[in-house]
């Protein structure tokens, strides 16, 4: 008797357990269970790729977070631009705007970040080309991951427009959807068009191809725009020296930058509409970036090659401090950098020393037109490490004794004299790289008056 109960005892057990496997089997069939446990693993998934995410950063970032850019920085979905959005007129406020953009794109996975330029009064577009190349280098890095990723990381880019008609021509770099927007009884530059170019120095073969199609391209829409607003065009020497100008410039952005030789290009065209040739405008700006070294550290970093060069450096800035208190070392060598057959590599070749004077006077001999009452003035701004050079055509260069170009920016044209301040800036917070911004106008009257 006993051991029957046992045996029952034991069946019923069994039952039990049978019973508990099929109601868990038929949970595990159930669209539920399975949809719960996706979810979980999804998640699971979701929270490794956010920590494997906080070290997976585009070589830009990071550079800029070692050069200590994004120091006092926080992630703001809705970043409010200044009055003055201006590189050379508001630097402090403008670059510390564009490291936030930068920041925050980076810092967010599917989500809007908005641009707001509801307060913006005054734009400019070399500001408008460090933000959007910036953002740009982030946003490739994050396309790049994507298919490798459940998460969604890359985000939307909402521009919201100023009030003021002026600052909308120039956000449609940021997007072009605000052309619609404008108030097209105001017909004075327009924008027409947008190149943007970047490259790297790593397969000699492919640098030197798309350096060729960059310069090509660039110089062909010079020409196509000095075509429609006037009756001159480049001649086939024209071309070929502007063509080469371009290049060096583009070397030197590759040579001073880090990891693989980064640089970035852009040019920018704007044109009177419905205005005769003659007194017809187009604006042309062209603008060059590298993040790397500065060019007062290409100059001390090659100290030893470079004697007789640094010391002829050392003694004319320290005249020149001598004489004024608005500037730094750094400031000074900057500036002097710019004069004929100054270079860092000027031991290695002895050509060079001419990059920046001959990018400046190509663009200037053409496009020097200057109207004060519309507010348009041609203009050159040089932006590395804490300084900041503008050149316009109150200071524009000149030849010294010897017989060399130089860009003295002063009144005396003496370049052992102090610059002006208001066209030589010591910056409180440092650029980790190199910007050369040119804006010029074009008009045949201009053209006429010079080369007639």
């Amino acid at each position: 008797m006993y051991y029957r109960n046992k045996n029952r005892s034991n069946k019923t057990k069994l039952n039990s357990l049978a019973e508990s496997r099929r109601r868990k089997n038929q949970k595990r069939k159930s669209k539920t269970y399975k949809n719960y446990k996706y979810e979980k693993y999804v998640k699971h998934i979701i929270s490794v790729e956010k920590r494997l995410l906080k070290k997976k950063k585009s070589p830009a970032y990071l550079f800029l977070e070692k050069s200590g850019a994004f120091e006092g920085v926080n992630v703001e979905k809705t970043i409010v631009f200044p009055k003055e959005f201006s590189i050379t007129e508001n630097f402090e406020e403008s670059i510390f705007k564009i490291y936030t953009a930068i920041y925050t794109y980076d810092a967010l996975h599917n989500e809007t970040v908005k641009l707001s330029f509801k307060k913006c009064k005054k734009i400019q577009i070399i500001s408008l080309f460090l933000l959007e190349s910036l953002l740009q280098e982030v946003f490739k890095y994050k396309q790049k991951l994507q298919p490798k990723l459940k998460i969604r990381i890359t985000n939307q880019i909402e521009v919201l427009k100023s009030e003021i008609n002026e600052v909308n021509k120039r956000l449609c770099i940021l997007d072009n959807k605000l052309l619609f927007d404008l108030e097209l009884e105001d017909n004075e530059l327009i924008p027409v068009l947008q190149r943007r170019y970047s490259g790297q120095k790593n397969s000699k073969s492919y640098v030197e191809s798309r350096k060729k199609i960059t310069t090509k391209r660039i110089v062909s829409f010079f020409n196509d725009q000095l075509r429609k607003c006037s009756l001159y065009e480049l001649t086939e020497i024209g071309v070929n020296n502007l063509e080469g100008i371009i290049s060096e410039t583009i070397d030197n952005s590759e040579q001073h930058s880090f990891f693989m030789g980064e640089w970035f290009v852009c040019a920018y065209f704007f044109e009177d509409k419905n205005v005769d040739i003659g007194d017809k405008v187009i604006e042309a700006q062209l603008h060059f970036m590298n993040l790397g070294s500065t060019i007062y550290k290409s100059f001390e970093k090659r100290r030893e090659q470079n004697k007789s060069m640094s010391e002829f450096l050392d003694e004319t800035s320290m005249k020149i401090l001598a004489k004024t208190k608005h500037f730094e070392k750094e400031n000074l060598i900057t500036l002097l950098s710019l004069n004929e057959g100054v270079s860092s590599l000027r031991y290695e070749d002895e050509g060079r020393g001419t990059g920046t004077i001959k990018l400046l006077r190509a663009f200037f001999d053409i496009g020097d037109h200057e109207d004060k009452k519309r507010g348009l003035y041609p203009k050159m701004a040089i932006l590395s490490g804490k300084t900041l050079i503008n050149i316009d055509n109150k200071y524009k260069y000149t030849k010294s004794k010897t017989g060399k170009v130089v860009i003295p920016l002063n009144d005396e044209k003496d370049a052992y004299s102090p610059p002006n301040p208001s066209h030589l800036k010591n910056l409180k917070k440092k650029f980790p790289g190199t910007v050369i911004s040119l804006r010029v106008y074009l008009n045949e009257n201009n053209l006429k008056e010079k080369y007639s």
